[in-house]
C-alpha cells in the first residue's frame, strides 16, 4: 500500500490530483482519489497539500508526526523543530561528519520531501507551544520531485500570513535550503569557453545560465558538483575544485602504481 485516503473526511477537493508531480492520482468510480502504484513515488506532496489532512503514506502519517511533536513543547528553552527532506537530512548528516554543530534545542524530523509538511501540523505545533519551525528542503531547481520545495514555499507564505493575523511573528515559520555551501561549485574558464550552451542544456539542476554578455556562469548555490557539465564540455573549459583533471590523473597514477 502506497497511499491511503480517509473517505469519511475527504471532501473530494482534488488538490492532491493537481499537485501530484507524477500524475499518479486520479478520481475513482466513487469520486474519491485513487493512486497508481506504478507512478507513485511516495514523496508525500499529496499529504502535505491536503487541507483536511486525510492522506497518509505507509511510512508517513500526520498523526505520527504530531505524536513526535507533542513531547517537545514542554521544553524550558525555546524549542525549534526542523522538518528536513531526505536530501537536506543527508546534507545535515554530512555537515555533522565534517565537524558542524547545531544547538541542542533544535529537533530534526525527517520527511520524504519538504512538500510533505502539512500546514495543519505546523499550526498545531505552534498552538501547542513550539517556538519556531523550519522547513528545510532542496534549492529551488534541485527538488527530486520537481516542485515539492516550491509548493512548500507557497504554503509557508500563506501560513505566515495566518500567523500575522493571529498577532504572531511570521518568523516563527521559515523555509530554508540546505544545498548551498557543502559542495564547491564548478568553474567556467571564460578564455576557453566556446559559448556553445551545451552545459546549460545538460545541467540537471539548472545551475548554469547565460549572462547578458552571452557568457555562461554557474550558480554556486545550485551546483551539486555532479560533473555533467565537465564531461560534456568539448573545449575543456569547466573545472571542478573537487574533481580537477590534476586530481583525477593523480588518482589514476596512484592506482596504476599499486
Amino acid at each position: 500500500m502506497r497511499f491511503f485516503v480517509n473517505k469519511l473526511k475527504c471532501d473530494k477537493c482534488k488538490r492532491c490530483i493537481e499537485e501530484c508531480p507524477n500524475k499518479a492520482i486520479t478520481l475513482g468510480e466513487d469520486g474519491y482519489p485513487v493512486v497508481d502504484p506504478v507512478n507513485c513515488q511516495r514523496c508525500g506532496i499529496c499529504a502535505g497539500g491536503c487541507p483536511l489532512g486525510v492522506i497518509a503514506l505507509p511510512d508517513y502519517r500526520l498523526e505520527e508526526v504530531g505524536a513526535m511533536l507533542s513531547p517537545l513543547s514542554s521544553g524550558e528553552s525555546p524549542t525549534i523543530v526542523s522538518f528536513f527532506c531526505d536530501f537536506a537530512y543527508s546534507e545535515a548528516d554530512l555537515t555533522g561528519q565534517i565537524g558542524g554543530k547545531y544547538p541542542p534545542n533544535l529537533y530534526i524530523i525527517r520527511v520524504p520531501c519538504s512538500g510533505a509538511v502539512n500546514m495543519i501540523t505546523v499550526n498545531d505545533a505552534i498552538a501547542e507551544g513550539i517556538d519556531g519551525i523550519m522547513v528545510v528542503g532542496c534549492y529551488s531547481s534541485q527538488c527530486k520531485y520537481r516542485k515539492g520545495n516550491e509548493l512548500a514555499r507557497y504554503r509557508i507564505g500563506n501560513c505566515q500570513k495566518g500567523l500575522e493575523e493571529q498577532f504572531l511573528e511570521k518568523e516563527r515559520l521559515v523555509h530554508a535550503s540546505l544545498g548551498e555551501g557543502v559542495v564547491e561549485a564548478s568553474v567556467i574558464n571564460q578564455s576557453k569557453c566556446a559559448r556553445c550552451g551545451l552545459c546549460e542544456q545538460l545541467c540537471p539542476y539548472g545551475a548554469i545560465k547565460m549572462t547578458a554578455t552571452g557568457s555562461y556562469e554557474i550558480n554556486p548555490a545550485a551546483c551539486r558538483g555532479c560533473g555533467t557539465c565537465i564531461g560534456a564540455c568539448r573545449s575543456g573549459a569547466i573545472d571542478s575544485p573537487q574533481h580537477s583533471n590534476e586530481k583525477i590523473m593523480a588518482a589514476v597514477k596512484s592506482a596504476l602504481a599499486n
